[in-house]
């Protein structure tokens, strides 16, 4: 019953959990973001644009299925797209939603410049909220407004990049904090970035995700093994997250919501031993309650996981990602040589754990 109500539709969610409405005003807006309208299309004020996404799904609707891709400068001016080190593009994909029913999905994806003869890494890249309509990212004039520092950094060192929007973004279709969607599309991005042509992308990758993107990239590394490992296309190497919103009780509760027993089921559980956590986290963040993710590492530790975690004095929720990026990517550069990562877990966190649930 909790996952039925935590999966609810956007247009039901609004204003339903008090955690939810922090999201949505907590992170600067994307200028000029299109709003889906479901698996058929988008409204937008961009014909050019909104004509990419007019789509419907193909008979056998494979998830992962790359449907069709662009330049990400077509419609939007070509600075606000400009990439260093590499070449953006948009891009519609088969996805599932939490039921494993085929819906269809944007996104971006970003090829790196640098001449390889070897499979490139992968890393999906989870966002966070975007505005308060909730925004995509590549239906945006201004895609690339939460990928820096880090994505140029990225493209440098020759990593494929890709970013979902989440199926049903902006609309009554989204799925919200519903862990298998979300795990869905970060997956299912994976394998349509591996469909691009010259993209040269392989088999390895990480989940990379912040704030509402945390909880996506944690999920995804809970259920990637289900989703796609069985048919031995795809290593996960680790997940990294800044500022994840995890502990959803807490963080509900801390907002004076009244319904945070709802959120249990959606709470991301403990990754297993062979699935490496990173976890940055600012102490003065006043969106993701620094307890709840001292709470968050303190039971993973308890339940073996292999986490790291980097607390960052007075950092703020939206300075969180510039502050984390060197260390979030020298950590995935690590998993990515298959070098073993460390525990930071006999290091007590700088603030008190909130209460468990």
């Amino acid at each position: 019953m909790a996952r039925v109500i935590a999966g609810r539709s956007l247009g039901r969610r609004y204003g339903r959990y008090a955690l939810m409405l922090a999201l949505l005003v907590s992170l600067p807006a994307c200028s000029s973001v299109a709003r889906v309208s479901g698996q058929g299309g988008i409204h937008t004020s961009n014909s050019s644009i909104g004509k990419f996404y007019a789509a419907d799904l193909p008979l056998s609707a494979i998830p992962g299925t790359l449907i069709r891709s662009e330049p990400l400068s077509y419609g939007i001016s070509a600075s606000a797209a400009k990439v260093p080190f590499g070449n953006g593009y948009r891009i519609l994909y088969v996805s599932q939603n939490s039921n494993g029913v085929a819906v269809l999905c944007g996104g971006m994806l970003f090829v790196p410049n640098l001449p390889t003869s070897a499979p490139r890494p992968v890393v999906a890249w989870a966002h966070p909220v975007i505005g308060p309509n909730n925004g995509a990212p590549s239906r945006s004039a201004t895609p690339l407004a939460s990928m820096e520092p880090w994505l140029s950094e990225m493209m440098r060192r020759g990593w494929v990049v890709v970013a979902t929007d989440y199926s049903g973004v902006g609309s009554n279709d989204q799925q919200w904090l519903n862990g298998a969607a979300e795990a869905r599309d970060v997956v299912n991005s994976v394998l349509a970035a591996r469909a691009f042509r010259n993209s040269k992308a392989g088999s390895s990758w990480a989940a990379w995700g912040y704030s509402y993107g945390g909880h996506a990239a944690l999920w995804s590394g809970e259920l990637a093994g289900s989703l796609a490992g069985n048919t031995g296309e795809l290593h996960l190497v680790g997940v990294a997250t800044v500022a994840p919103v995890a502990e959803l009780v807490p963080l509900e509760n801390a907002y004076g919501g009244s319904l945070a027993a709802s959120l249990l089921a959606e709470t991301p559980p403990p990754l297993p031993p062979n699935v490496p956590v990173f976890i940055a986290q600012g102490t003065a963040d006043h969106t993701v309650i620094p307890s709840t993710t001292a709470l968050l590492e303190d039971q993973w530790c308890r339940a073996g996981s292999t986490i790291t975690v980097l607390w960052m004095p007075k950092v703020t929720h939206r300075g969180a990602v510039a502050a984390a990026s060197q260390t979030a990517v020298n950590w995935l550069a690590d998993r990515f040589k298959g070098q073993l990562a460390r525990r930071t877990c006999n290091t007590s966190p700088p603030v008190k754990p909130a209460r468990a649930p």
